[in-house]
């Protein structure tokens, strides 16, 4: 007996097209299918450009953005808020000399005005400009700083936007009385004690301390990294601040004259007191040699107060 086999039951789009429909038909539903492709295509190429270009422009806001927070956070108390300079700490970035080609000129730069820019934000400058008072530090990871190289992105894409409308030279630094009169503020010794008591009251995490110190990590409250290390360092040299190692020796100045006649040292222990008017109200006391309003001075905005015990738990772990 003989085997018979069906022949395998073919689409209904392919029966329509190819049962229901002549040659010359499905020859003009090719064409018309071709060519409804090459417009489909043509149109996709023709508006590509325009859709990278706003995708581009969305990405460049948001770096920019990014930046003026990093910005405002680590550079303004030297170049100003608006980055028109703070005499004797740092040079404006927003007068018109810096764009027109004059600055490059000035150091023999042969290359492009960002990266000029971008390698004086991540490797900082070695050394102190006899117009200010400390040398800018290295901000990059890759120079041992704290920002991560996205970041150190964000502050050169925030810094070239002034160059879209640079201000006249004779703006280009703002008078140091002013600029003391927006950053400076002594707070009373009744407000640092209250802050100590409640952080001394907290168990450290020397762990966690490290992590927010070298920038691994951000405050709890903070929109950005602390940066503490681009100024600090840990072996004693001296950067922009004095170096986390050797804390002790500059509380014995400090001790003589600034503890609150108040202070109990059975509830905290005067050290630790310093620490927490060093780091939140850092223009109270100024150690020898060093210059104020050079520290930001909204930490307090930015950490809770286990921020702040875990950040001294690392300093007195580092002084150990």
């Amino acid at each position: 007996m003989a085997s018979t086999s069906k022949e395998p039951r073919k689409p209904l789009l392919a029966r329509l097209f190819k049962e229901m429909m002549d040659p010359e038909q499905r020859a003009l539903l090719g064409t018309l299918v071709f060519f409804l492709m090459i417009v489909v295509i043509g149109w996709q190429a023709i508006n590509e450009p325009s859709r990278l270009g706003t995708f581009l422009d969305q990405y460049e806001g948001r770096s920019i953005e990014r930046g003026a927070v990093l910005f405002a956070d680590n550079c303004a108390s030297c170049h100003g808020p608006d980055a028109t300079g703070v005499q004797g700490r740092g040079p404006g970035l927003a007068y018109e000399s810096f764009w027109d080609g004059t600055r490059l000129e000035e150091v023999a730069w042969a290359g492009t005005q960002y990266d000029f820019i971008y390698l004086t934000v991540a490797a900082g400058r070695p050394v102190v400009h006899p117009s200010y008072a400390e040398n800018m530090p290295t901000w990059s990871q890759e120079y041992g700083g704290p920002m991560r190289p996205d970041q150190v992105r964000d502050v050169v894409a925030y810094v070239m936007n002034f160059g879209n409308d640079p201000v006249p030279d004779a703006q280009a630094v703002m008078p140091i009385e002013l600029a003391q009169e927006i950053e400076i503020e002594e707070v009373g010794g009744d407000v640092v004690l209250e802050d100590a008591l409640a952080a001394a009251a907290l168990t450290g995490d020397p762990d966690h301390g490290e992590a927010l110190f070298s920038g691994a990590e951000m405050p709890e409250m903070g929109t950005a990294e602390l940066g503490c290390l681009g100024c600090h360092s840990l072996d004693g040299t001296t950067v922009v601040g004095p170096s986390i190692l050797g804390v002790d020796e500059r509380y014995l100045a400090y001790e003589d004259y600034m503890l609150p006649d108040t202070l109990d040292e059975n509830a905290i222990e005067g050290l630790y007191y310093y620490l927490v008017e060093a780091i939140w109200y850092p223009n109270n006391y100024v150690s020898e040699g060093f210059v104020a309003g050079q520290m930001p001075a909204d930490f307090r905005d930015q950490m809770s107060a286990q921020d702040l015990a875990d950040i001294i738990a690392y300093i007195l772990q580092v002084n150990e």
